[in-house]
């Protein structure tokens, strides 16, 4: 019977959030994202319960993602490319300027 309460107990809370985050799937990856979900709130509620873990975790908008698909799709930095540009050639260092004197701070 404590299987199929934690089951119901799942099935709701992975509505709940379904719900709350506007999320819906295929029948055949609702059952992936179930069990993605289910991992998730495992390692959720294990980390919460160490107590020398200094911060909380919860179920977010991101529960139903693998790690792998996590850092794929929301971590991933976009590209861009940085040009270097050579030394202008007329560049002349006046020394140490006062910036307060320069009023440019005060």
């Amino acid at each position: 019977m404590l299987a199929a309460t934690t089951l119901d107990s799942s099935n709701n809370q992975f509505e709940s959030f379904k719900s709350a985050h506007g999320k819906s799937y295929t029948e055949v990856e609702e059952n992936y994202r179930l069990a993605v979900f289910n991992s998730n709130v495992a390692k959720i509620e294990s980390h919460n319960a160490d107590s020398t873990q200094t911060y909380k975790m919860g179920i977010n908008q991101f529960t139903d993602l693998t790690q792998e698909e996590f850092e794929a799709t929301i971590l991933m930095a976009p590209e861009f490319h940085v040009q270097i540009n050579s030394p202008v050639e007329d560049f002349v260092q006046v020394g140490d300027v006062n910036w307060v004197t320069e009023g440019a701070v005060t």
